[in-house]
């Protein structure tokens, strides 16, 4: 993950991955480790949470927690000028 923070692509798309909607996830593969994320105003990731590895049925409550992050955001105007 160092290498992605550092502009590095992390490796490759199998390390960022698009998940559904806007919603995307980084995954680290020497851990069963995801961190969430969005693309905020088409140039800024924000990152929301991060979790184990879920199986198939936890997946839709992550991807759900970050969609209600993400219209948070949006609806409170943070980040806009």
């Amino acid at each position: 993950m160092a290498n992605l923070a550092e502009g590095g692509n992390g490796g490759g798309v199998e390390r960022f991955r698009h998940l559904a909607g806007r919603v995307y996830e980084i995954k680290e593969h020497s851990i069963p480790l995801r961190v969430f994320c969005f693309f905020h105003e088409d140039n800024l990731i924000v990152c929301t949470h991060g979790a184990k590895k879920p199986k198939p049925r936890r997946l839709r409550d992550e991807i759900d927690k970050v969609e209600a992050l993400r219209q948070r955001l949006t609806s409170e105007g943070v980040g806009s000028d």
